[in-house]
């Protein structure tokens, strides 16, 4: 599946690169690779044989195909002009995150169908192999054939009308062209998603109770795993719509609280009082020059108490400024979010056009104007 998604969570796990995209498998994913050989080994056993080694083998080709099917949506990404920065594999498939604020509609569609059309080839060519080696070994054929419909039932769920479903994505495309509003697309498509969710259940439920149907455990708990999955995913996508629409809005002029300048050998008690007396909401340390140094950092003044402020340097409550932590006034929109994002840091400068301080911008203040 493709993904909105800027960044990618940390934490443990397998991490590589493939075709200069990042790869990460988390221990979800790891996990989701044991459950499915575990789940498949009754499977595979056949006359009194452990069907572990072909159930673990179909667990690793089937998250391969998986990680083809990421790919298929990180190169067609790239190769539209989006940057790709990365592709994780979890426990319920994967999902490939790249920079989309260029996007269109037909961009958006051909991004989301490149996957499950890698997915329904792979399915293809397990048809294929079984019908042009109809002798193959038993064990082979097994193998296969479990590949070849494992795939055609992912590319198909996939192609589903409903977000976080590539099919989904396709909806919203269409919604989008016709609407020329992304947000009414996402809107619609994530509605559809939800639906879907609850359509799973209404049909687990009828397998279970209708008389002469049944669905084992194993059924109603992946029917119902996948359910809160789609569920989870549309309202995260409509959340992330919400936001977004928020974006253009956002301006460094209007966000920024003004600041004061303040000498790197002032107190913190005469720094915050010259602070109060300017009615700014931020304080930036500069040298003899007058060059900007560091950033007071709120949490750090907050920890002092108010009785050892004046025997302490404001230097001791303040934060190296980079070379890069500067932003124009005039910054508005994506511009500015992705100029957040590159700096990773939690403050930036804010200067007017003739380079003069204004002010400081604090990620936590972005936050909060976007919900």
């Amino acid at each position: 599946m493709s993904s909105e998604s800027d960044t990618q969570s940390r934490g443990a796990g397998v991490r590589f690169s493939l075709f200069g995209m990042p790869i990460k498998v988390p221990l979800s994913g790891l996990l989701g690779a044991l459950v499915i050989a575990w789940l498949w080994t009754p499977t595979f056993a056949s006359d009194g044989a452990s069907g572990v080694p072909l159930a673990a083998a179909f667990a690793v080709l089937l998250y391969l195909g998986i990680l083809l099917h990421e790919l298929g949506h990180g190169l067609t990404a790239r190769m539209l002009g989006n940057h790709v920065h990365g592709i994780t594999l979890w426990i319920l498939g994967g999902f490939t995150s790249y920079e989309r604020t260029r996007n269109t509609p037909g961009r958006e569609a051909a991004i989301a169908v490149s996957g499950p059309l890698v997915t329904l080839l792979i399915a293809a060519g397990c048809f294929g192999a079984m019908a042009g080696f109809p002798q193959m070994p038993e064990m082979a054929w097994q193998l296969i054939n479990a590949l070849a419909v494992s795939n055609l039932l992912i590319g198909v769920l996939n192609l589903l009308p409903g977000l976080p479903l590539d099919g989904g994505g396709l909806v919203k495309a269409a919604v989008w062209a016709i609407s020329r509003s992304e947000y009414r697309g996402t809107v619609v498509a994530a509605w559809c998603g939800r639906g879907l969710a609850v359509a799973f259940v209404l049909a687990s439920f009828a397998l279970s109770v209708l008389p002469g149907l049944s669905m084992g455990f194993t059924g109603l708990l992946v029917t119902g795993v996948f359910a809160v999955f789609l569920w989870l995913g549309a309202t995260a996508n409509l959340r992330s719509a919400k936001l977004d629409r928020r974006i253009p809005a956002l301006s460094a002029a209007t966000i920024a609280r003004r600041a004061v300048a303040a000498d790197g050998s002032d107190s913190v008690a005469l720094a915050v009082a010259r602070c109060e007396q300017a009615q700014a909401g931020a304080i930036v340390v500069c040298d003899a020059t007058g060059r900007p140094t560091g950033i007071v950092s709120p949490a750090a003044l907050a920890a002092v108490p108010a009785e050892r402020r004046p025997w302490l340097p404001v230097t001791s409550v303040t934060r190296a400024l980079g070379t890069d932590q500067a932003i124009p006034l005039t910054l508005t929109g994506n511009d500015l979010i992705r100029a957040l994002m590159d700096s990773g840091r939690e403050e930036m400068l804010v200067v007017d056009p003739d380079g003069a301080i204004f002010g400081v911008l604090f990620v936590d203040d972005v936050e909060r104007s976007l919900t």
